[in-house]
C-alpha cells in the first residue's frame, strides 16, 4: 500500500512513500522506534525490498497496457 507522506498539501506535489522498509538501517533502529512506526502502519509490519522490486516489475512488464503510468 502506498501512502501520502506528510500532512501540508498546500502546493500541488504529492510525496508518495511505501513506508518503512526492512533494511539494515531498519534493523538498526531502537525497538521503541520500531513500534512507533509499526503503530502507524495499517499492516503493522514493514514492507520488503522483494515487494518492492514487484511494484516496480508489474507495470515495466506490462508496457503496452501501461504506458500512461510509466511514461513510455
Amino acid at each position: 500500500m502506498i501512502s501520502v507522506v506528510g500532512s501540508d498539501m498546500t502546493d500541488s506535489s504529492l510525496n508518495y512513500s511505501p513506508g518503512v522498509m526492512e533494511t539494515e538501517l531498519s534493523e538498526s533502529l531502537s525497538e521503541k522506534i520500531k513500534q512507533a512506526f509499526l503503530g502507524m502502519i495499517p499492516g503493522r509490519r514493514f514492507g520488503t525490498t522483494e515487494e518492492v522490486s514487484h511494484a516496480v516489475a508489474f507495470p515495466a512488464s506490462w508496457q503496452d497496457r501501461t504506458s500512461m503510468w510509466i511514461g513510455a
